[in-house]
């Protein structure tokens, strides 16, 4: 099975639909340990994704998976965007030109799996 451009963009827009319906439930997890705007930075994020790929159009997996990438960045904030938007950065990458397959996504899910299982530096616990 190939998964291409428009099949990538139904999946960013479906997951956006998912955060807007979790938003205050992830506003309420963060606020146990943070600032509680999680909920609405993501919200934030993924709506701007949805519109940004409505304008840009992208013809490829890649580019959808970059596009997403770019708004995250530009439109989550705290440490949230930096770190979505990297992981579908790389997700771009391992995409290649065209469609993706299952060789494709595992390509993905391996890069993600390289990261650094210990703690992250300056983690106090």
């Amino acid at each position: 099975m190939s998964l291409d451009a428009a099949w990538a963009r139904r999946w960013i827009e479906l997951a956006a639909a998912d955060v807007a319906e979790q938003r205050d439930y992830l506003v309420d997890l963060d606020r146990a340990i943070g600032d509680g705007d999680h909920g609405e930075n993501m919200d934030r994020g993924f709506k701007a994704a949805v519109e940004a790929l409505g304008q840009a159009q992208p013809a490829s997996v890649a580019e959808v998976l970059k596009t997403v990438a770019k708004t995250l960045m530009s439109t989550v904030g705290g440490a949230a965007g930096p770190l979505y938007g990297t992981a579908f950065l790389r997700a771009s990458k391992a995409a290649g030109d065209g469609d993706l397959d299952g060789a494709g996504v595992a390509a993905g899910d391996r890069g993600r799996a390289r990261g650094n299982p210990g703690p992250r530096q300056g983690h106090r616990g």
